[in-house]
């Protein structure tokens, strides 16, 4: 074989499809050669060659105004990376874009799949961890709505300082906490809980400012905490100090007060008051100074000053001195 000269073997224009590069297809051998065209460069570099796998290292750089492909052999299957164990702050997949567009809007990442038929428990998007990679971190089911194994944090993003935290605690109660991912001193939250006796023993919607039980509703009752003050300001719009409440006193005794717990300082306005009737014998065993009471059972009408007696049918309306109950 001739020499060649280097200079016959440097392409001086830009490749076209008419160029080709000779190749031995049987090395050592002879009578079967051939060419590597620009056409199959191209269609091997964007396809896989069926029935094989392989290894890519280094970089798939786009275009300055296109993007790249990635196929699969499996039908409906896309690509996958397999990023192997980070032994240092790197990420399995980056993304990196500048948008300097403002004529429509862009979409960061744009996902679009027909439903035509799917599984009930299908999900969009689904982010796996924990130490066995077995734990659901992130769902985004095709219904709609994304779910957390834990907590799904809306807001600043601190741990200590967010603006919602939707989630689940313990056993039988899920809820939206503010301030804080967990259930700690200091949240703001609403409780739901079922089947628990966490706060109550049946399921209930709980209101817990700074972690305590402020209300709890149920099917059949709603409560709120024994300090707890229903109470009104002197403003229009909440939120101010209260000048007047309602509070408990003790078991079956409410206060009208000053906003204060406990304080019965205030008054009661009403056009009338309807008092049930009792006998003399169902009176309260341990009654407070002041408090009147309406028997129908007294011997005769009490009068003004006098003791009261039973034994009889009629009506009088009694207050308790101290020492006995005697006629108003």
């Amino acid at each position: 074989m001739a020499d060649t000269s280097i200079s016959n073997l440097t392409l001086t224009t830009p490749a076209t499809a008419a160029h080709r590069i000779p190749i031995a297809i049987t090395p050592f051998g002879s009578g079967n050669n051939g060419y590597i065209t620009p056409a199959l460069i191209l269609s091997y570099g964007t396809s896989p060659v069926a029935g094989t796998t392989g290894t890519f290292t280094g970089n798939i750089a786009a275009g300055a105004t296109g993007g790249f492909a990635l196929f699969s052999n499996t039908a409906g299957a896309g690509p996958s990376i397999t990023a192997g164990t980070a032994a240092s702050a790197v990420s399995a997949l980056s993304l990196t874009q500048t948008w300097n567009y403002a004529t429509a809007a862009i979409d960061g990442v744009l996902w679009t799949f027909t439903d035509t038929s799917s599984h009930a428990n299908t999900n969009a998007f689904r982010i796996v961890g924990g130490s066995a990679g077995n734990v659901d971190a992130l769902k985004l089911s095709t219904k709609g709505g994304p779910s957390a194994s834990s907590f799904l944090t809306v807001g600043s993003g601190s741990s200590t300082n967010v603006g919602v935290a939707m989630g689940t605690w313990g056993s039988g109660y899920s809820g939206l906490w503010g301030t804080h991912t967990t259930p700690t001193a200091g949240n703001q939250r609403i409780l739901f809980e079922t089947s628990n006796t966490y706060v109550s023993a049946s399921t209930a919607v709980h209101l817990q400012p700074n972690f305590g039980n402020i209300l709890s509703a149920t099917t059949t009752t709603v409560g709120v905490g024994s300090g707890v003050v229903l109470g009104f300001t002197t403003a229009a719009a909440s939120g101010g100090a209260l000048d007047t409440g309602f509070s408990r006193i003790s078991a079956g005794v409410v206060g009208v007060g000053t906003g204060a717990a406990g304080s019965f300082a205030g008054r009661l306005k009403l056009t009338s008051t309807i008092v049930a009737a009792t006998t003399v014998a169902a009176l309260n065993a341990s009654p407070t100074v002041g408090e009147i009471s309406v028997v129908n059972d007294a011997i005769a009408v009490t009068v003004k000053g006098a003791t009261l007696a039973a034994g009889g049918s009629a009506v009088s309306v009694v207050v308790w001195n101290g020492a006995n109950w005697v006629g108003i």
